[in-house]
């Protein structure tokens, strides 16, 4: 069904390192919260025990729904999720990966399909059988990156964590970059927004060893919004990133598909009146082939949910 209306579930990740920092008073007693831009400061943030926790104690709910809603069939359904460690993490909890004897993802030794992952027909009975949970990572997807926690990792140090997961896409992420420069920053740093991804261009172009200075400052770069130079991503470049990412989904030739992603981001995705999403939040929609989103019902409550 390429290039027809998809039938989407919507599902935010559970509690991460950054939900907590914020919720602490320490963190905004701390004078480098502050001058880092309102940012904890932790990179690519992983869940927390609690939200290792949310994403099991919301699994069974999250397969109910696929079953109810039709997405069983394989050659229907794909299940994608953003490239940030804590949406990936909650993609493998919720799609049912096995977990090691501290409820971490054992991704190391998971093998999509073996008989130590268990797919749907053992979770619901009587069932046709799994929906593939090889997860394909997104970029287009990622957060707005407005703190450091929205700043990723490259595809090898991912792939070295989750190799069950398919980073394909990550390496052609260079859809706002200038092809003359052959841009390097822009297919490593994934998640760059389009402004700062022109600047480092410019830089490697001007540089005179080529392309390492510039990867280095893309691998440097934070977001600030107290400082223009490293300015968060604004409202438009999201914006962007929003019509380009329904426009991967659509070209999909699944007719239904998973994705796990972030609460400002599937705010906006979804459109005026959309809502934010709770940790393991998530809403069942229609993405119309006009871009829109349609008939959105939302399941944003579970145990030990902390809106955030």
């Amino acid at each position: 069904m390429a290039g027809g209306p998809k039938k989407l579930m919507l599902v935010r990740h559970a509690q991460s390192e950054y939900n907590a920092r914020m919720w602490s008073a320490s963190t905004w007693l701390s004078p480098s919260f502050w001058l880092r831009g309102c940012d904890p400061g932790v990179r690519d943030v992983p869940l927390t025990p609690l939200g290792v926790r949310q994403a099991k104690s919301s699994r069974a709910k999250l397969w109910q729904r696929l079953r109810e809603e039709g997405f069983l069939l394989p050659e229907t359904t794909a299940v994608l999720a953003s490239p940030l460690t804590r949406a990936l993490q909650t993609a493998g909890i919720m799609m049912d990966y096995p977990l090691d004897s501290e409820g971490e993802n054992n991704f190391q030794n998971s093998r999509l399909g073996s008989p130590a992952s268990p797919g749907l027909s053992s979770n619901f009975a009587g069932e046709p059988g799994p929906i593939p949970r090889k997860i394909v990572a997104l970029p287009q997807v990622r957060e707005r990156c407005f703190s450091l926690g929205d700043c990723g990792r490259r595809a090898e140090e991912l792939q070295r964590d989750f190799p069950d997961v398919d980073f394909a896409a990550l390496g052609d992420n260079t859809q706002n970059c200038d092809s003359k420069f052959e841009p390097l920053p822009c297919r490593r740093a994934w998640w760059l927004p389009a402004a700062a991804r022109a600047r480092l261009d410019g830089l490697r172009d001007s540089s005179s060893g080529g392309g390492e200075d510039a990867e280095a400052a893309a691998l440097r770069w934070r977001p600030n919004w107290l400082f223009p130079p490293n300015s968060v991503e604004s409202r438009r470049e999201t914006s962007e990133r929003i019509v380009e990412a329904k426009r991967v989904l659509l070209a999909r030739p699944e007719s239904h598909l998973v994705v796990f992603g972030h609460s400002m981001f599937w705010k906006d995705f979804m459109g005026p009146g959309g809502k934010k999403l709770a940790n393991c939040g998530m809403a069942l929609c229609t993405l119309k082939e006009d871009l829109s989103v349609r008939d959105i019902k939302y399941y944003n409550s579970s145990e030990e949910t902390e809106c955030m």
